[in-house]
């Protein structure tokens, strides 16, 4: 065969989709771009001017803050009310509040149990959720993107049978699959109509999915002044990766019923955000 134009023609064409697929924006990454600017638009959640989101430096696909501009210390730079937070105190203002006490999960798993509830909801309709929520619920990572043992594909979990890693990831999923059978075998004979036995939302693989991001994104809430004790998933907060202590630029306090996150260091643009 023959090199020539359209053979050239043809490779160039190749590497353009491969840049267009490299740099493609995934439904995660969208919604989490919608719900900042609904945020700076609202102004219900804060997040400072010079924080953009996007992709990490290190080719690992991650996403995080980062500064676009010089950020000084001792400045807040996010700010969440705790009505606006996805919390186990919450879920008793929910619809679905009589049901789990029913069902009487534990603390970290009632918020996934409620984090299912609003994932199905804001897909089905079942109940009204707003509009940030929906953006929050979709800009959560995938079961591919969690990288806990519970989470491991069999084929992963094979090859560290027998090891440290292995015994722990095969308690951790023993534990939560007897917590499953437990709770929902209530859920859906208490209240089929919210918790319906036959949906795929609602079966053992997502509920795993919503106890990865309840362990891995969930922050612990503690307010003396209103005696709140308890654990949150954080719109926009928890876009903020975590780094080993030497490396977090951040410190997390409460007030005025928010939670607020300070820098403790200089952030140059480029630095990242981290807790």
């Amino acid at each position: 065969s023959t090199w020539g134009p359209n053979s050239m023609h043809g490779l160039w064409l190749c590497v353009l989709c491969l840049l267009v697929a490299a740099h493609a924006v995934t439904p995660r990454f969208r919604n989490a771009t919608e719900l900042i600017r609904l945020s700076r638009e609202t102004r219900e959640l804060f997040i400072h001017d010079a924080l953009e989101l996007r992709e990490a430096d290190d080719g690992s696909g991650s996403i995080g803050l980062f500064a676009r501009a010089p950020i000084a210390p001792d400045t807040d730079v996010l700010s969440v009310p705790i009505r606006q937070m996805l919390t186990t105190v919450g879920i008793s203002a929910s619809g679905i509040s009589a049901v789990l006490e029913g069902a009487r999960p534990l603390l970290p798993d009632a918020l996934a149990v409620y984090l299912l509830h609003l994932r199905d909801s804001a897909q089905y309709g079942v109940l009204a959720v707003p509009e940030r929520i929906k953006l929050y619920l979709g800009s959560l990572p995938s079961a591919n993107e969690i990288d806990v043992p519970i989470l491991w594909p069999e084929s992963e979990l094979r090859c560290i049978n027998g090891s440290a890693w292995g015994k722990l990831a095969a308690s951790q999923r023993d534990m939560a699959e007897r917590e499953y059978g437990r709770v929902f075998n209530r859920l859906f004979s208490s209240s089929p109509y919210l918790f319906p036995a036959d949906s795929a939302a609602f079966d053992f693989e997502h509920f795993l999915w919503a106890r990865a991001v309840v362990m891995t994104r969930g922050f612990h809430i503690e307010d003396a002044e209103t005696n709140l004790d308890t654990r949150a998933l954080v719109p926009l907060m928890d876009f903020a990766n975590t780094a080993p202590n030497a490396l977090v630029n951040t410190i997390e306090r409460i007030a005025h019923g928010r939670l607020i996150l300070k820098t403790t260091a200089p952030l140059a643009p480029g630095d990242e955000l981290t807790v």
